[in-house]
């Protein structure tokens, strides 16, 4: 009797940091100001979940066990069972977000590599022009003439 309260003790005491974990985790990833993070933010902040997630992980199997010991034998177990199959839901979900944080992020950094080499292609193109403008010979402007053209301009205009 003793070792089974034992369990349902540490079961519940998994239970409760695995809980606070994954809701955390979850708000995080479905966060808007996850979303409005740098790039670079915004992959660091994944890769940090992803490390924590890989140590929780240890705390839905460490639950899956302690409630297949907890519910071996003649007792019901339907309560352990039914909250097993809501960790394993919420697991479930917190890997799709973490998927689709993941392909934003990659969405994100292809999108910037294209930027990157259309931005090389037009500051060289921008180079080129600079070079033939400047290749140019200048032009002499003829101050008589162009005094003329502003006087017909003018009288242009008053008619």
């Amino acid at each position: 009797m003793d070792d089974v309260l034992a369990k349902l003790a540490e079961f519940r005491t998994v239970l409760l940091q695995y809980d606070g974990w994954i809701s955390a985790a979850l708000a995080t990833l479905q966060s808007s100001s996850l979303s409005a993070l740098s790039t670079a933010a915004f992959r660091d902040k994944l890769r940090e979940v992803s490390n924590e997630a890989k140590e929780e992980l240890a705390d839905l199997v460490l639950l899956r066990r302690l409630a297949r010991d907890l519910t071996d034998g003649p007792r019901d177990g339907s309560h352990l069972t039914a909250t097993v199959v809501e960790a394993d839901r919420k697991w479930e979900e917190f890997c799709d977000a973490l998927a689709e944080c993941e392909n934003e992020v990659a969405n994100r950094e292809r999108q910037l590599e294209q930027f990157e080499a259309l931005k090389a292609v037009v500051t060289e193109w921008l180079q080129t022009m600079q070079a033939k403008v400047d290749s140019l010979e200048p032009v002499a402007l003829n101050i008589t003439t162009l005094q003329r053209q502003m006087t017909l301009l003018e009288a242009s205009n008053i008619d």
